[in-house]
């Protein structure tokens, strides 16, 4: 997942599991790898507690809402698929931006206007549509193993693992 958010920041980085039998010579990714990394919808990534506490005392409460609150430890787990979706929604030079703002604590002179407190926003927004798309394809389907999965993983988001 690391290797499709550089993909939209314009630029590639060696990932050492691309090297195996990476006819690019391991620098890139295969199309099939990005489209793989694409389709993986069921991948998460989790911020550690003192992390968000840190990111709640610079962008205030609404840090919660970007994800599902992790056990009892109070990090946060976001789906790849929602920060690629928030991630799409941002020029690449916005992107950067936000990133050099959560890792050097450096913030645009209004806070609203800071491209981290943007990204967070969208992460926001994205982690929304992704809970009310798959309550939509739960009552949709006709599958009951779908159901069943499509229940289990709702039920996962809103009261935790």
């Amino acid at each position: 997942t690391v290797a499709v958010l550089k993909l939209w920041n314009g630029y590639f980085v060696t990932d050492p599991k691309y090297n195996e039998g990476n006819e690019t010579g391991g620098s890139l990714p295969t199309f099939m790898q990005c489209l793989e990394e694409f389709a993986d919808t069921g991948s998460s990534i989790a911020i550690p507690e003192f992390e968000v506490e840190q990111m709640i005392n610079r962008f205030g409460t609404r840090v919660r809402q970007m994800g599902r609150i992790a056990g009892v430890d109070g990090g946060l787990v976001i789906p790849t698929s929602v920060l690629r979706r928030a991630a799409a929604q941002l020029e690449s030079h916005e992107l950067v931006r936000a990133l050099d703002e959560l890792k050097n604590g450096e913030l645009s002179n209004w806070l609203h206007d800071s491209s981290a407190s943007v990204l967070i926003q969208r992460i926001s927004e994205s982690y929304d549509h992704y809970l009310r798309n798959t309550m939509d394809r739960y009552q949709a389907t006709g599958d009951s193993e779908e159901a069943g999965r499509l229940r289990d993983q709702l039920v996962k988001e809103v009261f935790g693992s």
